[in-house]
């Protein structure tokens, strides 16, 4: 349960999220005064570069896995230090999008960091004027309009960041989160994103209509077939700023050739969302060993990829009406959910090729030593990082559950016995040892940034540095 208002923020200890773990009044007590806090004073920004507050990520990531009190406080007050601060909102900028048109997105006042204040006081008098996340959410972002369109461009824009944001105050029920994550994807820019999702929903459409009943097949293939275009898993280079900007700039008509294949039906929807989440964590993982004679490491952006793969579960009635509080995604048109779900894997298609298409696999699993999804979340909740970290374990955990579950899925998990975790024994246990292994040792990045390309390998301890994997 959470607090109905858009302005005040109140957890409640029998609402954990998908994982419906265990928590304690003191700690509902302090999440919910530390997510006060961080949305009173903090900007969504951290610098002027436009690196993301993580600070709401990370405190409901740490609460929904049974995180204690000191566990919440170190995190706030490691992660508040450098954060920028708040402003007061604009009344007039305010106002102004208050009577503005659904016809027209109010360009002057989107993609600018200055305005997040005004943006964030206009979102929650939204939450406020139309009554639920739901109905704000079905407006804002997905009702079509010109508006509501360009919102969803840039819900994905970041790098995930805004619909992360999302993802957690869909599934904790809390309007000032859902306000934020759209205050916050206002103010994100578009860059090349906008012609890839018109290009791609495009021309899906137009295969669609013209070869009707035909199915997209498995979503892996897709991966192997962006790995076994030469130029299209060469197109971004090392030195490239913006990696996804090389892939589009080099190879766009090979990239919207693959990506183009998504096409969902509504009656696919739970299936190809777990297919989806599987394949997201394989990404992560089956890369992670990629440089042979290197300690492994989770690729940066693959890791968002992952980590926002959550927020698809919510869209399922079936998983989210065992929640305490479900999900207020679960009841939006599957129309919507469908969208949804294919400009996520399109962007994971095209994350994939700019980060090198690195070759996958998860045979160097099976030099870790399981360990209790309890006691790695035990050492991650004490973790001195801004949430990554948590998020990711996290995300490891719900899959793990859904799938224990029971869920029958039409698809070949990547991590079963008939995958690529064959010989594995206890793999889930092995991929939390990774994760803790990789992110927890002094002095070392706790991930490569483009795992397919040598360059980004350059720092990364060998093995046999100081006797560890």
């Amino acid at each position: 349960m959470a607090s109905s208002g858009a302005t005040h923020i109140t957890v409640d200890k029998t609402n954990t999220g998908l994982l419906h773990l265990p928590q304690t009044d003191d700690a509902a007590f302090k999440v919910s005064e530390l997510l006060q806090k961080d949305m009173e004073r903090h900007h969504t920004f951290f610098n002027a570069s436009g690196f993301h507050n993580h600070i709401v990520h990370h405190l409901l990531a740490l609460f929904s896995t049974g995180a204690s009190v000191p566990s919440l406080e170190q995190a706030f007050r490691e992660n508040s230090a450098y954060q920028l601060p708040s402003s007061q909102p604009n009344p007039s900028i305010v106002s102004t999008l208050s009577s503005s048109s659904a016809t027209q997105p109010p360009t002057e006042y989107l993609g600018k960091g200055t305005n997040y204040s005004s943006l964030l006081a206009y979102f929650k008098s939204e939450l406020s004027r139309l009554g639920s996340i739901q109905k704000t959410l079905e407006e804002h972002v997905f009702s079509g309009s010109p508006r509501a369109e360009d919102m969803m461009l840039r819900l994905h824009a970041g790098v995930f960041h805004p619909l992360i944001h999302m993802m957690y105050g869909i599934e904790f029920s809390l309007p000032s989160i859902v306000a934020q994550a759209l205050a916050q994807a206002a103010v994100h820019k578009t860059n090349q994103l906008g012609d890839f999702f018109a290009s791609s929903e495009s021309m899906a459409l137009s295969r669609s209509r013209s070869n009707t009943g035909a199915k997209m097949g498995p979503i892996r293939s897709l991966y192997e077939q962006i790995r076994s275009n030469e130029k299209l898993a060469t197109a971004a280079k090392f030195e490239d700023d913006q990696k996804i900007d090389g892939v589009l700039s080099r190879a766009g008509d090979e990239i919207l050739d693959i990506v183009a294949k998504v096409k969902i039906d509504e009656s696919e929807l739970e299936g190809k969302v777990l297919e989806m989440y599987d394949n997201a964590l394989y990404m992560a993982f089956g890369s992670a060993g990629w440089m042979k004679g290197k300690k492994e490491k989770v690729d940066f952006f693959f890791m968002h990829h992952a980590n926002s793969s959550p927020f698809y579960v919510s869209l399922l009635p079936s998983v989210s009406s065992s929640s305490t509080s479900p999900s207020p995604a679960s009841s939006l048109p599957d129309s919507i959910k469908v969208r949804l779900l294919e400009w996520k894997l399109r962007l994971d298609l095209l994350q994939y090729a700019a980060r090198g298409a690195p070759s996958l696999s998860l045979s160097y699993l099976s030099s870790y030593a399981p360990v209790s999804s309890k006691d790695a979340f035990e050492k991650l909740h004490f973790l001195k990082d801004d949430g990554h970290t948590v998020k990711l374990a996290r995300a490891v955990e719900i899959y793990r559950h859904v799938v224990a579950e029971g869920k029958k899925v039409s698809f070949k998990s990547n991590f079963s016995e008939e995958g690529e975790g064959k010989g594995i024994d206890d793999i889930w246990g092995r991929i939390m040892a990774m994760i803790v292994d990789s992110t927890s040792r002094d002095g070392e990045q706790k991930w490569v940034r483009s795992a397919g390309m040598e360059g980004a390998w350059k720092g990364v301890p060998d093995k046999d540095e100081g006797g560890e994997k």
